[in-house]
């Protein structure tokens, strides 16, 4: 599923898709959705089960079941989202990341909450470069490769709540001129490294 070049769509739900050549599903250039849910992305051949770049925007990403993946799950580049929540992620190198590459572009997501994301090979959840993250909360991660959460040069207002269970790094890694207002109430068992 692509739009592109200032496309529209109300809600992409309810879609199974699998294994798509690239993108699962793909918003491109000024490319605006609603909501994203309740779709099955099953083993991905290349790059992102669901992908937002060039100053796309979705305004909820949720109930969608991803796995298999041979990339990132749910990747946002130069890209917003208001609500990334109640995901299920198996497998992959990311769980979710979110990556502002063009410094003069103002990224900010609402909430990254209540997603389940198992046996990625890197992070679970990234924000890097990201202008305001107001949320990242609830979050279940399992056995990352990587860090479970993992912040650069981003400004959140709370990381709390979150279970991180056998990180290969990091529970939690806040670095390279990042802010948190709360970090509290966060489980962190078995990490590779630092708690936090």
């Amino acid at each position: 599923i692509y739009l592109n070049n200032s496309s529209q769509a109300d809600i992409i739900e309810s879609n199974t898709i699998t294994e798509a050549g690239s993108d699962g599903i793909y918003l491109y250039t000024n490319s605006i959705v609603n909501e994203i849910r309740k779709n099955t992305i099953q083993d991905v051949e290349e790059r992102y089960s669901i992908y937002l770049s060039n100053n796309s925007y979705a305004e909820r990403i949720t109930e969608n079941e991803i796995s298999g993946s041979s990339s990132v799950n749910i990747s946002l580049n130069t890209a917003s989202a208001g609500y990334i929540d109640r995901n299920t992620i198996s497998g992959g190198t990311d769980g979710i990341r979110i990556l502002n590459s063009d410094s003069s572009y103002e990224c900010n997501i609402e909430s990254v909450s209540n997603n389940t994301i198992l046996n990625v090979t890197n992070n679970g959840i990234s924000l890097m470069e990201v202008t305001t993250a107001d949320m990242i909360t609830d979050n279940h991660i399992e056995n990352s490769g990587g860090n479970g959460i993992y912040l650069r040069g981003t400004a959140a207002n709370a990381v709390s709540g979150n279970v991180i269970l056998q990180p290969g790094n990091d529970g939690i890694n806040i670095y390279a001129k990042s802010s948190v207002g709360d970090c509290l109430n966060n489980e962190i068992d078995g990490a590779g490294r630092y708690g936090i």
